[in-house]
């Protein structure tokens, strides 16, 4: 009976969740949605520069819908890491070279302070190369896409420690746990997603993420990875 009792309680819970995670999703969706459908009605009867602006409006929604689905979609994976050695500041370096594509990181200033004796860790490199994403972007975006991102590596016993310190207002101390929730987010843009999926990652790892910040001019994000597979 108890038994009964504690799987409905879960069943309960994942239907809610999924109620929360469907509710959140047709939010994100509605507002770049319905700027498409405003630019496509518009279109046809445009000119001249009304209709570059137009245009860039279009290929502006359709990157913010494509960010939003793809978060969405890293939210909704399990993420069950294929685990094995790597060189990690390679991965690291990868990892940050693909966000100088990035809008939000155009203007923004990346420090390296990597430790040479740490060669390997033991992670799925897709998903660690994610996590260092959405934390540097995290940053970056924190920043308002300008400033210094200091990336550090460090031995600490049994653990590699990474850390992302950026130069933004910070955060204070009450949120720090507060910010690793789905759907959490301060900014104007952003699902909410980036820092609880590089979460669930990390942990996934048998590592933790650990936040300390100034709550006036810096935050640092620190991934503690266990060196040996957990």
């Amino acid at each position: 009976m108890v038994q009964e009792r504690t799987e409905a309680l879960k069943r309960m819970k994942r239907l809610a969740r999924l109620g929360e995670f469907a509710a959140s999703m047709a939010h994100e969706i509605r507002n770049p949605l319905g700027s498409l459908v405003t630019a496509a009605k518009l279109l046809p009867d445009a000119s001249g520069e009304e209709q570059e602006d137009l245009v860039g409006v279009v290929k502006r929604e359709s990157a913010r819908l494509d960010r939003i689905l793809n978060d969405f979609l890293l939210f909704s994976k399990d993420p069950r890491p294929k685990i094995k050695m790597n060189p990690l500041h390679p991965l690291l370096l990868r990892s940050l070279e693909g966000l100088k594509r990035n809008d939000d990181f155009q203007k923004v200033k990346v420090e390296y302070r990597l430790d040479p004796r740490i060669k390997e860790v033991p992670c799925d490199p897709d998903q660690m190369e994610q996590a260092f994403w959405n934390i540097a972007l995290n940053g970056a975006q924190a920043m308002g896409g300008e400033g210094e991102l200091l990336i550090s590596t460090r031995r600490n016993g049994r653990w590699v420690e990474i850390s992302f310190r950026d130069e933004g207002p910070g955060i204070p101390q009450q949120k720090w746990e507060q910010i690793f929730e789905p759907f959490y987010t301060e900014k104007k843009k952003g699902t909410g997603l980036g820092l609880s999926i590089a979460s669930r990652i990390v942990e996934a790892h048998g590592g933790f993420i650990q936040v300390t910040s100034d709550a006036h001019s810096w935050t640092t994000f620190t991934i503690s990875l266990p060196l040996q597979e957990q």
